[in-house]
Formats: structure tokens, C-alpha cells, sequence
């Protein structure tokens, strides 16, 4: 919906993946499987640090692992974790027809989503920025987020400023 806001920034992401194998969560015994497997490998301290380790390109420190870990291991955090898995994701628009500014915001060690696929998508976008936070890896925002702040904050006054 044109107008609707005045730019669009993207961190590590890659756009028209909608998930297909999420129609397989609305089989019961696909449900049950997934609960086990959050209950018994991913909400665990060590399910997280391997997890977190993965994302960030190094091993998270104690409290970080239990800042993540905390809110899974609360009430319905599996069931909620399920119902996302059986969501389809709706067809995104080509990036093209995005009428705002595009920021793309990549690590240069995220071994998640390579640079490759960011600056590709980048390419479907013209007059798109393409931003690499070095020593990064997936989760720009939590490992450096200095680097991060301060890139997306001189994009959003260059938006802000460019729309007066």
C-alpha cells in the first residue's frame, strides 16, 4: 500500500521464502514430533547456545542464552512456536514495486543467508543501499549493535530528509 510508510530495512532476510513446509504442522503427529524436539533440543540451554552460536558466528555469553532461553521455556511458548510452523506465508510483492527506499542490512560473517543472496536481492531493488556490518554474522543487532544503530540511523535521517 503505497504511502504507508517511508522506507523499508531488511536485515538478513530473504524475501518470497513463505515457508510451504508449514502446511505439514496442521498433521498431529508432525505437531507432536515438533513439540518433542523444541521440548528436548531447542529449549535447552545448550539447543540455544548451539543455536545462538550458529546465528552470531561465536559463542553467546551465559546471560544471553537466558535471555533467549527464558521466554521459551514459559507457558505456551511451544504451541505458539508450532502455530507459526503450520503458518503459510502470504506471496510478497516483487521488491521492485516497493515505492520506498530499501535498506539491505548484511553480516559479513552470517553463514545463514550469504552476502550473495542479500546483494541480489539488493540488485531487484534500484537506488536500493546495501549496508555489510563487518565481523557480523546473522544477528547484526544483537552482536554489534553500535554499528548497527548507527547504520540504520543515518539511512532513516537520509529517508527522513529526503522526503521534505
Amino acid at each position: 500500500r503505497p504511502g504507508r510508510v517511508a522506507g523499508v530495512a531488511l536485515i538478513a532476510t530473504v524475501l518470497g521464502e513463505n515457508r510451504p513446509g508449514g502446511r505439514m504442522a496442521w498433521f498431529p503427529p508432525v505437531r507432536w514430533a515438533l513439540r518433542s524436539w523444541l521440548n528436548n533440543s531447542l529449549f535447552t540451554p545448550e539447543g540455544v547456545r548451539e543455536l545462538l552460536e550458529d546465528a552470531y558466528g561465536h559463542p553467546p555469553t551465559e546471560d544471553v542464552v537466558d535471555g533467549y532461553l527464558s521466554p521459551l521455556v514459559r507457558g505456551d511458548a511451544q504451541k505458539a512456536l508450532v502455530n507459526f510452523a503450520k503458518t503459510v506465508g502470504p506471496d510478497l510483492p516483487d521488491l521492485a514495486a516497493v515505492d520506498a527506499p530499501v535498506l539491505f542490512i548484511w553480516g559479513s560473517e552470517d553463514t545463514w543467508r550469504s552476502i550473495e543472496d542479500g546483494q541480489s536481492q539488493a540488485d531487484q531493488k534500484p537506488g536500493s543501499q546495501f549496508e555489510i556490518i563487518q565481523g557480523a554474522g546473522h544477528v547484526p543487532t544483537d552482536t554489534h549493535p553500535e554499528q548497527f544503530s548507527g547504520v540504520l540511523t543515518r539511512w532513516i535521517a537520509a529517508v527522513a530528509s529526503s522526503s521534505r
